[in-house]
C-alpha cells in the first residue's frame, strides 16, 4: 500500500506539473522556484540529509501551497526524531482541501498523510504533570527550561521521546524531577511544594537560657613557642645527662691510668689506648654540659617570655637533676 502511495511524489517534477495544472493563478516564477527547491530536497533526502531537505521543503512549501511538499516535509520531520511537528504537517496535509479538480498526486498525498498521522500519533509521548502546592496556578513549571501555562498543564503534553527535567518553583520552593519518555509511552510526574510549617511561638515567652556552672577551660595556646621550649628543655636535659655520665666515665678512666703508671699525664706505650679513650670521653663530656646548659636556658627563656595566660600553666614547673637523670616536677 505504501509503496503505491508513495511512489508520485518521489518525482518532484510531477508534483509541480500536476500543481501548475491545478492552480493556474501561481506566479510562474515562483512556480520554478519551489521546482528547483523540491528537487533539492529530494536529492538531499535520499543521501541521508534530513535537516537540510527539511529547509528547502519548507521553503517550497511556502511558495507553493501542496499536501505533496508537506508529505514531504512530515517524512523529514520524522527521520529527525520530531514526531510532535511532524504528526502536526501530516495532519496539515491530511486536512488539504480536494475536489473533483484536484489531480492524482493531490489526491495520493492526502491519503498517505491520513495514513502516515496515524503510525506517528502512535509513536509519540505523553506526560502529565500535576502540581500539588497551595496554590497549584501560582507555580511556575518548566519542562527543560521551557515555561508551561496553566492551561497546557491541565492536559498530558504530547513530547517527542527523549529525556526532560521538569521543574516546579513558588518563591523559595522548588521541585525537580527527571523523566524519561520512551516512544509511545505515557508517564506521570508529581511535584510537590508545601513549605515547612514554622515552629509555634508561644505568647510572652522568652528564649531558653542554659547557664553552665563549670568554670569555662582556658584556651589552649596554638603557639609553637611551648612546642619549642619543651624540645629545648628536653634537648638540654638530654646534654646534661650525657655530659654527667661521660664525666663520670672520665673520673673513673683518669684514676684507672693513675694507678696504672701515669705522671703528669705521661703514660707508657701501652697505655696509649686508655688514653685516647680518655680524650674523647673528655670531649664528649664537655660538649653535653654545653648542650645541656644552652638548652636548658632557651627553654627557660621561652617559657619565662611566654605570654602571661600561657605561662601560668607552668608557673610551678620545679627542673631536678639527679644522678643519671633530669626533669621537670610541678602540674602541667
Amino acid at each position: 500500500m505504501r509503496r503505491t502511495v508513495a511512489a508520485p511524489w518521489l518525482l518532484v517534477v510531477a508534483q509541480l506539473v500536476a500543481v501548475a495544472a491545478w492552480a493556474q493563478d501561481i506566479d510562474p516564477q515562483e512556480r520554478q522556484a519551489a521546482l528547483e527547491l523540491a528537487t533539492s530536497g529530494d536529492a538531499l533526502f535520499a543521501s541521508g540529509n534530513y535537516a537540510t531537505a527539511l529547509e528547502r521543503f519548507t521553503r517550497a512549501s511556502e511558495l507553493v501551497a501542496a499536501p505533496t511538499l508537506m508529505v514531504r516535509q512530515a517524512e523529514c520531520l520524522e527521520k529527525l526524531g520530531r514526531l510532535v511537528e511532524a504528526a502536526a504537517t501530516y495532519r496539515k496535509a491530511a486536512q488539504f482541501p480536494v475536489d473533483d479538480n484536484a489531480t492524482e498526486p493531490f489526491r495520493l498525498a492526502v491519503a498517505a498523510a491520513k495514513s502516515r498521522l496515524a503510525a506517528v500519533e502512535a509513536r509519540t509521548s505523553h506526560l502529565e504533570i500535576i502540581v500539588q502546592a497551595p496554590n497549584p496556578d501560582a507555580v511556575l513549571v518548566t519542562l527543560n527550561d521551557k515555561a508551561f501555562s496553566v492551561p497546557q498543564r491541565q492536559k498530558a503534553l504530547e513530547l517527542n521521546p527523549g529525556r526532560y527535567k521538569v521543574r516546579a518553583t513558588a518563591g523559595s520552593q522548588s521541585a525537580l524531577e527527571e523523566v524519561t519518555l520512551e516512544e509511545g509511552s505515557r508517564r506521570q510526574v508529581t511535584l510537590r511544594l508545601f513549605p515547612t510549617a514554622p515552629s509555634p511561638v508561644l505568647p510572652n515567652s522568652q528564649p531558653a537560657v542554659v547557664h553552665d556552672s563549670r568554670a569555662p577551660e582556658p584556651k589552649r595556646s596554638t603557639s609553637l613557642r611551648p612546642t619549642l621550649g619543651w624540645i629545648s628543655l628536653g634537648v638540654g636535659a638530654a646534654g646534661l645527662l650525657t655530659g654527667i655520665g661521660t664525666g663520670i666515665e672520665v673520673f673513673h678512666l683518669k684514676r684507672d691510668l693513675d694507678k696504672s703508671g701515669c705522671i703528669d699525664g705521661v703514660c707508657g706505650r701501652e697505655l696509649q689506648g686508655d688514653v685516647h679513650t680518655y680524650n674523647s670521653l673528655r670531649v664528649v663530656s664537655a660538649a653535653g654540659f654545653v648542650v645541656g646548659g644552652v638548652g636548658l636556658a632557651v627553654g627557660s627563656a621561652l617559657f619565662y617570655f611566654a605570654p602571661r595566660e600561657e605561662r601560668a600553666h607552668r608557673e610551678k614547673l620545679i627542673p631536678w637533676v639527679g644522678i643519671g637523670s633530669a626533669g621537670f616536677s610541678g602540674r602541667f
